[in-house]
């Protein structure tokens, strides 16, 4: 399941909170554009999972 760490407009960053991706889609365009500008960002994830777990749970 994907999670993206939100910083809601209005709050300090301590206020942020990890929301589902089916809680954000009214938020497309901005998914669509953090997507643009970091699209190496799941690739990094799966990368740390491999770094922690044994490899024989993710092939």
């Amino acid at each position: 399941k994907t999670y993206y760490l939100v910083h809601w407009k209005g709050y300090r960053k301590d206020s942020r909170t990890w929301e589902p991706k089916a809680h954000l889609e009214h938020f497309q365009d901005l998914m669509e554009n953090f997507h643009a500008l970091h699209p190496k960002a799941f690739q990094k994830r799966l990368s740390v999972l491999r770094s922690l777990c044994n490899p024989f749970l993710l092939s």
